[in-house]
């Protein structure tokens, strides 16, 4: 069973608590990509931005013409770290990555369970949550080094990688001795 509460707002608008809860502290700005203006937008906030974080499908960013190539035309210095399902090369690397469908080929739902029952879920949004962690821990890293030394970077973070690492040791025992 999935439990939702929500947040009302001054002017009475439902947000939901969870949203309310991750976005604490954080400027949205809610673009449409299908329209010029919003991919406009998109380089202007690159222009004095200090770091670019997205998780499209491989390509897609390129596709629209906001790729990192037109991002560092406009601003040099921009870190830009892509967040995906499967990384940005290699045999998944066009499909989707949704949390669920990465905790199961992890092995983490299989793990997780009763060995005559199905494998289960976890009960929130862990492989999103832990993708998104080590994003920002990565997006972390090349900030530092600009401060010291200067210059752009670029950062790959794939879903499937990160829970892995998480759970590996786990996973590898499981899958190598069925346990």
């Amino acid at each position: 069973m999935l439990l939702h509460s929500f947040f009302i707002t001054p002017n009475n608008r439902k947000v939901e608590a969870f949203i309310k809860h991750f976005d604490l502290d954080v400027e949205i700005h809610q673009v449409n990509f299908r329209e010029q203006e919003g991919l406009d937008l998109i380089l202007r906030l690159a222009e004095t931005a200090d770091a670019f974080i997205e998780n499209m499908k491989p390509g897609r960013l390129e596709e629209m013409g906001i790729g990192p190539e037109a991002l560092h035309a406009r601003n040099p210095n921009l870190i830009i770290t892509r967040v995906t399902g499967f990384g940005q090369t290699g045999p998944y690397s066009d499909q989707g990555g949704f949390g669920t469908v990465v905790e199961a080929l992890s092995g983490f739902a299989a793990m997780n369970g009763f060995d005559d029952r199905v494998p289960v879920l976890p009960p929130l949004a862990l492989a999103d949550m832990v993708a998104g962690l080590y994003g920002a821990m990565a997006t972390l890293i090349p900030l530092r080094e600009r401060a010291v030394k200067g210059g752009p970077g670029q950062i790959e973070a794939d879903v499937h990688q990160d829970v892995n690492r998480v759970g590996a040791s786990h996973g590898q025992a499981h899958v190598l001795g069925g346990d």
